[in-house]
């Protein structure tokens, strides 16, 4: 998927984008900010990336849910 298909998917999911993601991930010490940062600005999402089960499961979806967010681009 494309950035901006996992930001929209997000934002209509639960009306965040990646600087709110960002802001949640402060607050988890299993999240490197940084790296996070850089994967964020990746112009490709792709499914076995790990910061896809990390910052999914901070934001409650299941693995399940990101399967289809990967298979429909919706969440």
């Amino acid at each position: 998927l494309t950035a901006a298909d996992v930001e929209r998917a997000l934002y209509k999911a639960k009306g965040i984008d990646f600087d709110d993601v960002v802001r949640l991930a402060e607050e988890n010490p299993e999240i490197d900010i940084k790296a996070l940062k850089i994967e964020l600005k990746a112009n490709n999402f792709y499914r076995g990336n790990p910061y896809i089960n990390k910052v999914g499961t901070m934001l409650g979806f299941t693995s399940d849910q990101l399967d289809n967010l990967f298979a429909n681009g919706t969440l």
